[in-house]
């Protein structure tokens, strides 16, 4: 992408939040003016893409406030034909790897394995109740254009791009 400027802009999402009656705070970001999956070929931003993000504690302030546990988070990707997912992303250190490292997460605990290119987007969204610090991370969909590249996620600034598999990216685990 040499010669290629990037920009980043922040969406102008609305936001509501609220208690459950049995105590459950639920964060709801709602973007108004999501749009849809293009079937895209090339790098794009993920923000424009998200519809809903909510975050959620289910005890409120009891503890122990740790994000799979009782804290967690699920998106809504694209107007129509929607994707919703909830990734839980393991305690498992995070590798820098070139992509076909399918069986790592396995490696550490037979029922996690590396998140697909929306579970990806929807950890960029919410990286900072991660609270931690990625470049970019690998996600487990390979590029249908060309199948010695895979999809990853610029945690810095969002954008989704594709990249060979044999490039040093970082990858995160999730639960199956």
């Amino acid at each position: 992408m040499e010669g290629t400027l990037f920009s980043y802009s922040q969406i102008d999402t609305k936001s509501v939040a609220f208690e459950t009656q049995n105590g459950e705070s639920i964060l709801l970001f709602y973007n108004p003016d999501c749009r849809p999956s293009m079937g895209e070929t090339a790098m794009y931003y993920s923000q424009p893409k998200m519809c809903v993000n909510m975050v959620y504690d289910l005890n409120n302030s009891k503890g122990p406030n740790t994000v799979g546990k009782d804290i967690g988070f699920l998106s809504v990707l694209y107007p129509s034909d929607s994707v919703v997912v909830a990734p839980v992303p393991l305690k498992i250190p995070v590798e820098t790897t070139h992509y076909d490292f399918a069986n790592t997460c396995k490696e550490h605990d037979s029922e996690s394995r590396v998140p697909n290119v929306q579970e990806t987007i929807s950890l960029f969204y919410n990286q900072k109740l991660l609270n931690a610090k990625f470049e970019s991370l690998w996600s487990s969909s390979i590029y249908s254009e060309d199948l010695t590249k895979a999809w990853l996620v610029h945690m810095g600034l969002g954008y989704v791009n594709v990249w060979p598999r044999t490039s040093a990216v970082q990858a995160i685990c999730v639960k199956r």
